[in-house]
């Protein structure tokens, strides 16, 4: 009898709810948005009607100093309130004024958005009865120790009767008047876990995921695939620690998300001396990376934030922009060299990709592979770019290992091409100097060539593979490349594209000898030279003439 009741109080309720979370947060905390100076009012509520396509630019030029005073237990700050109104117009979309239902929230440390987020989840577990909240982050600590832990927090905070309607457990948060079949869930979703949004069916569903910035994309897909209907929301929330992955991806122009930054800079809630650590630590530089990240809630320009294994970006953004500036398309390429990524039956793709000493293109692609249907498309390859087949290079780890042995079988010519591990160590001892392996090698291969005018015709996975690439010194500063494994918990998609195109310089060894090794250049096919010796002896360095 007692849920019966308390539903009927919950349905009266909806009304005022559903539409509007600014009225649940108030009723239920006592919050209401941080006040705003009476001259930038009309900003305010315009973006309550302003068309999508300019919410994103709208939201950009708030500041802190647009607002009055902020009082703690008693107001939103200001960048609460802004997500809060994203929110609303995504709850509120239709035909006539349609937004999109995806929003993005990119912010510095201490900023309160986890706080928003947790009350927007049950905000929307009471407004919709019978809703399904699926929520995720990429570890344990994070999910369970922060959000719901913050959610936990919230719960405490409700007056009597709201609080009465939850019920908290380590994995779910239950409405009491249908617990089974209306709740929200957490769920970890590391490498290779995709399922944490998926399973689960309502009219109304909410998803969140918390770090999105270390969450793969397929986490993300499984959520779209999931949730059909049209009063669906997803909220992404994160530091920006990486300057790649699916979740910087949703700040570009154009990708059809709602973006919003809280910038610690600004926000009333996070000290100036907090601040004021941060920029000093960074040298007073607020460009640094860590400052960006941390404080300003921007991506970084180059490293990888929150790591102490000292990874950098491998190509940076200028680096990039040089190496797809060309006209060039479909041009016949002069004694190509091929590489070919070898992806099998799983979710990677196989990749084929042709360079000679001026341009790279993109050969082929295909989805799910064998090593026969490569080995075809691999022979198809050398006769359309008349290719000798010794300088072709085929990973022959995993899936790759048969493809070399296949392509001779099926060829109706002797085609011998070359097997490569780029795992294994480099063969030349003074590469194995440098080269944490051969992978390294090849890919620094491809960086020199490009500063030396290589050119790529346009290719945009390619780009976002470039993109991701890292990179530091390690083992007597030794340059390796971040392991895939390693990249896969960072979110990051495995480089197909970018595999392919560096192992056309694993027989390349007419470039290689104009790549330089610390301070010399390495010639593979010369014995180095013996080095004069010019050492005075110490009992000779005061002669004024010559010994005889």
């Amino acid at each position: 009898m007692q849920q019966e009741i308390n539903l009927d109080v919950i349905t009266e309720a909806l009304s005022e709810f559903q539409g509007d979370p600014f009225v649940f947060f108030e009723e239920v905390w006592g919050l209401t948005p941080q006040p705003i100076k009476h001259k930038y009012l009309p900003m305010l509520e315009h973006l309550m009607t302003t068309p999508a396509k300019y919410f994103n630019l709208e939201v950009s030029l708030f500041t802190n100093g647009m607002f009055g005073e902020f009082k703690p237990n008693k107001h939103l700050t200001w960048q609460q309130t802004l997500l809060l109104i994203a929110v609303k117009r995504a709850i509120n979309d239709s035909p006539e004024n349609p937004f999109p239902r995806q929003i993005s929230v990119c912010s510095g440390k201490g900023t309160g958005k986890t706080f928003l987020v947790g009350g927007i989840i049950l905000w929307f577990m009471f407004a919709f009865p019978l809703c399904r909240v699926m929520t995720t982050a990429p570890t344990g600590d994070q999910l369970f120790s922060v959000l719901w832990s913050e959610l936990s927090s919230a719960i405490q905070r409700m007056k009597d009767f709201y609080r009465e309607q939850y019920i908290w457990q380590n994995k779910f948060i239950r409405m009491v008047a249908n617990p089974q079949n209306w709740f929200a869930r957490a769920k970890t979703s590391g490498p290779g876990e995709h399922g944490a949004l998926a399973g689960l069916h309502s009219e109304h569903m909410l998803a969140v995921v918390d770090e999105a910035a270390a969450v793969e994309e397929g986490v993300i897909d499984e959520a779209r695939y999931t949730m059909t209907n049209e009063n669906n929301l997803i909220i992404l929330i994160s530091n920006a620690h990486t300057a790649t992955s699916f979740f910087k991806g949703t700040f570009e122009e154009g990708s059809g998300w709602i973006n919003i930054i809280f910038n610690a800079e600004e926000s009333p809630i996070v000290s100036a001396s907090t601040v004021a650590k941060v920029l000093l630590d960074c040298g007073g530089d607020r460009e640094h990376d860590k400052y960006r990240v941390h404080v300003r809630g921007l991506f970084p320009k180059a490293g990888l934030l929150d790591d102490d294994e000292g990874w950098r970006r491998m190509y940076d953004d200028r680096w990039i922009d040089a190496f797809f500036a060309t006209t060039s398309k479909d041009t016949k390429l002069t004694a190509p060299y091929i590489g070919v990524d070898v992806g099998g039956e799983g979710d990677d793709s196989s990749e084929g990709y042709a360079r000679d000493a001026l341009l790279a293109q993109h050969l082929f692609t295909e989805g799910t592979s064998t090593p026969e249907s490569v080995a075809k498309l691999t022979i198809k390859a050398i006769d359309m770019t008349e290719a000798d087949s010794h300088d072709v290079s085929i990973d022959n780890f995993g899936a790759g290992a048969d493809v070399s042995a296949k392509i001779t079988l099926l060829s109706e010519r002797d085609l011998f091409c070359q097997g490569v591990n780029v795992g294994m160590k480099c063969e030349d001892p003074d590469d194995r100097k440098v080269y944490f392996n051969e992978r390294a090698r090849i890919a620094d291969m491809l960086l020199k060539w490009g500063i030396q005018g290589g050119k790529c015709v346009p290719n945009e996975q390619l780009r976002k593979e470039l993109e991701g690439i890292y990179c530091r010194e390690a083992e007597g500063s030794k340059l390796q490349i971040m392991p895939k494994k390693k990249a896969k918990k960072l979110g990051l998609k495995s480089p197909n594209h970018v595999d392919a195109l560096w192992l056309t310089f694993a027989q390349d060894t007419a470039f290689a000898m104009r790549v330089p090794r610390g301070d010399h250049l390495f010639y593979p096919d010369r014995p180095e030279e013996e080095k004069e010796n010019n050492a005075i002896n110490p009992l000779d360095k005061h002669r004024m003439l010559p010994m005889v």
